[in-house]
């Protein structure tokens, strides 16, 4: 069985249509803690590719997918994303367990690279669920955090990125 590479959770990196309000990303923006941020963003997947190993699903089969990101309150463009989830093994005949990896990079050339694992269903529309920022360069190089991500509707997936500036030590 062939599954829906982008309706996996971590690979449906588009975010909010229209219908999302910019007064929900401006309420969350003026409710962040000193030394905090939050960035609402919109992606829209624009190549994908599924790699089984094998007989599929299976654990081994990859779902990378790369699209473009703009920002939810106005629409401006915003980056660039790149995803990656293999599936470690199967839960269930319709749920996978899987290890994504992601990283925005955006048009002056940060990035900021997260990661998740989760259940989702095989071949199903994305769950909501959380990645853990671990790393980021230039402007996201001394920050951690969380990115949330709600499904909406088809491809479409709303990206709550909320960062924290973490002390640093030296240089880097």
């Amino acid at each position: 069985m062939l599954r829906k590479p982008i309706a996996r959770a971590a690979l449906a990196v588009a975010f909010a249509v229209s219908g999302v309000s910019a007064q929900a990303s401006q309420a969350q923006a003026s409710n962040a803690t000193p030394g905090s941020s939050v960035i609402t963003l919109i992606g829209i997947p624009t190549s994908q590719t599924y790699v089984p190993v094998g007989s599929s699903p299976a654990a081994g089969d990859v779902i990378t997918a790369v699209g473009n990101l703009t920002q939810a309150k106005n629409g401006k463009p915003y980056g660039t994303f790149a995803a990656k989830c293999t599936t470690m093994n199967l839960v269930s005949s319709t749920e996978a367990d899987e290890l994504c990896e992601e990283t925005f990079t955006t048009l002056s050339g940060s990035q900021l690279s997260m990661q998740s694992r989760h259940n989702g269903p095989i071949g199903g529309t994305p769950p909501e669920f959380q990645n853990s920022i671990y790393g980021g360069t230039r402007e996201f190089s001394a920050v951690t955090g969380f990115a949330d991500f709600r499904h909406i509707t088809g491809d479409v997936v709303y990206i709550t990125v909320h960062l924290r500036e973490v002390e640093t030590h030296g240089t880097r």
